[in-house]
This record gives structure tokens, C-alpha cells and sequence, in this order.
């Protein structure tokens, strides 16, 4: 039987340097891996790599969210009865003073993965023959190779989409075609999906479609911060045009100078980097705007700004 799931959410806040406020949420989602078949034991290096990608489909979905979290990700209970693994995911949010995330994001998590496993199970071997987004609500409709419709959410078609995703699915369920047992079962309190024998020629990589051509760019430019990390484990958000990105900041050695507070960071301040766009390209060649991933790879000054800048916080 499933544990009873522990769902609880935690405040704490926090304070650093001169004008940063945050209010870290913490939550947290059991849920539940059941290999079916023979239930006297399992093999070592099958259940390892089972783990390994179930931890890198979850770390996909956290990135694919877009808000600053990390996540930890624990075995709670081994069981008999076609032997069953309880998980915790345990998730850290960090969120503006000013602003409250009235979800749960373990749970968040643990739910877009096992849509995601529903989603590739109903394409049944064939890619979708369109895949079309309803309005700005977040919401794609998938029409499959079969003629069925199938509505999926933003962070699962960020999944579908995503190349680490796409990998780690297909090896999970290519290990599990080999292992012998009957099936894979995902489940949480609120849903359930179970990957069979007769699934497995079905996941494989001609279900995804490929979205583009890979391109980078690289130039040098001064962007405002409007709220950096400063807890050493998410992603800066950066005024970049006329609009708000979450970068990564690959710089170790500025890392180590914000999160030592030898580097603080006020109101107004900008850095003058290196930047690189990572991104798919549309037919025509222009990037699409969905693909990109921001990477500052390298900070060359801080530019203090004593007066307060109208950057939307």
C-alpha cells in the first residue's frame, strides 16, 4: 500500500545583502515506484539506473518550471509486493517578499512527470501530426498519429521538448523492456500511470518531434539585475530587453564572491558579461523565443548604480 503522502509547505525568510528579500518555500511530495513481476528481489544496476533517470526526468521538470528551486530527492521505503519504492521530493522555493507561489512545487513536479509518462504512452510509436498552443493559457493540443486529441500543459511540452528529457525516458524504458519484470507503475495520491511490456517498442525516439535546428550566439552586454541568486542555487533574473530571463550564471569564481558576501548586490545594479543564447531555430532561421536558454558564462565588472532604477520590481 501507498504511504500516506506527506504534503506540507514551510515558510522561512531570509535576508542578504542590501535590498534582496526572499521568502524560501518548502514542500514536499511522496510518491510511489512499483516494478511489477517477481517480487523476491531485484537486480542492483537496473534498479540504480532506474533511479538515475526517474532523478534527471524530475531535475528536467523542476529547470522546465522557470522558478528558482532546488530539489532533493530520497528513497523513504523499500517494500515487498512485486517490490515498491516510497519516495519524498523534497523542493526549495525561492520567492520574492512581494510575491506569493500559491502552489506546491513538489507536487508541481511530480505531477508534470507522470503526465509527461501519460503523454508519450498516448502517442503510441508515432509523433504527434501537430501539436498546436491554445492561446496564452499555457495549453497545447496534440493531435496524435492516430487521430486522437490529447491536451497537454506548458512544463509537459517543455518535457517533450527537452533533449536530456527525451533521453533519459527512452533509456528508463529501454532498460525496463530488458529487465524482465512486468511493469513500471508511477503513483501519487492524485493520479497513477503504469508503463507496461507492450509500451516499450512504443517509447522510442522517432515519438518526438524535433523542434528545429540547434544554434547558439554569444555577445558581450550590460544587463540590469532585478533579482540575482544569492543562495547559490537557481538562476539570476535579468532585465533583457524589454523583458525578464532567468539566466544561468556558469562564472564560479563571481559565484563564489556574491555568495561569500564579498559581492553584494543593491537596487540598480548591473553587470557588464559574456553571454550566450542557446536556441532552436524556426525554418526561416530566426530563434524561437520558446527554446531559448540564457547563459551568463562570464562576468567582467559590477556596475554599481546609486540611483534606483525602474526595472519592474
Amino acid at each position: 500500500m501507498l504511504q500516506r503522502i506527506l504534503y506540507s509547505i514551510k515558510f522561512a525568510h531570509k535576508t542578504k545583502g542590501n535590498w534582496y528579500k526572499d521568502r524560501i518555500m518548502r514542500s514536499d511530495k511522496s510518491f510511489q515506484l512499483k516494478f511489477g513481476g517477481d517480487d523476491t528481489g531485484i537486480d542492483a544496476k537496473f534498479f540504480a539506473e532506474t533511479i538515475q533517470n526517474l532523478s534527471t526526468l524530475l531535475n528536467v521538470a523542476q529547470s522546465e518550471i522557470g522558478t528558482d528551486t532546488t530539489s532533493k530527492l530520497k528513497i523513504t521505503q523499500t517494500s515487498a509486493g512485486s517490490f515498491c519504492v516510497d519516495f519524498s521530493l523534497f523542493v526549495e522555493t525561492a520567492v520574492p517578499l512581494f510575491f506569493m507561489l500559491n502552489t506546491n512545487g513538489a507536487q508541481h513536479i511530480v505531477k508534470t512527470f507522470i503526465e509527461f509518462i501519460k503523454f508519450i504512452k498516448a502517442l503510441k510509436g508515432e509523433k504527434p501530426r501537430s501539436i498546436t498552443q491554445q492561446g496564452d493559457k499555457g495549453i497545447y493540443s496534440v493531435i496524435t498519429g492516430n487521430g486522437n486529441t490529447v491536451n497537454i500543459t506548458q512544463p509537459v511540452y517543455n518535457l517533450y521538448c527537452s533533449s536530456t528529457a527525451q533521453t533519459a525516458a527512452i533509456k528508463m524504458v529501454k532498460d525496463f523492456g530488458e529487465s524482465g519484470r512486468t511493469s513500471l507503475e508511477f503513483r501519487d495520491s492524485e493520479q497513477e500511470t503504469t508503463i507496461s511490456q507492450d509500451d516499450v517498442p512504443n517509447i522510442k525516439p522517432d515519438i518526438f518531434s524535433e523542434i528545429g535546428i540547434s544554434g547558439e550566439s554569444k555577445t558581450t552586454m550590460v544587463l540590469p539585475v532585478r533579482r540575482p541568486d544569492l543562495t547559490g542555487n537557481g538562476k539570476w533574473q535579468m532585465k533583457y530587453g524589454e523583458q525578464f530571463v532567468h539566466m544561468t550564471v556558469t562564472d564560479k569564481d563571481f559565484l563564489d564572491r556574491v555568495h561569500s558576501g564579498q559581492l553584494p548586490f543593491a537596487a540598480g545594479d548591473q553587470i557588464e558579461c559574456q553571454l550566450k543564447i542557446e536556441y532552436k531555430s524556426d525554418p526561416d532561421g530566426y530563434p524561437i523565443p520558446e527554446t531559448q536558454k540564457f547563459f551568463i558564462e562570464r562576468v567582467l565588472r559590477k556596475i554599481d548604480n546609486p540611483v534606483q532604477m525602474d526595472i519592474g520590481v
